[in-house]
């Protein structure tokens, strides 16, 4: 027995603007502030980052509003 690859989720920016409650914009405006990076580009050009990522950016802005 092998053991399993670690899988890494990918999220697309809509997906990443659910999670955080943002609009689309809002995502573009966290890359551009160098909030979260792109983990991969697609062919099509498409940003998309790790779940894990998005977690811990979701839980620092959690803790920036108390």
């Amino acid at each position: 027995m092998g053991i399993a690859p670690h899988t890494i989720e990918l999220l697309e920016p809509g997906d990443v603007a659910r999670e955080l409650g943002l609009s689309y914009g809002g995502v573009r405006s966290l890359i551009l502030r160098g909030k979260i990076q792109p983990y991969m580009k697609t062919r099509r050009g498409v940003n998309l980052f790790r779940q894990e990522d998005v977690e811990r950016l979701r839980k620092s802005r959690a803790g920036e509003e108390r």
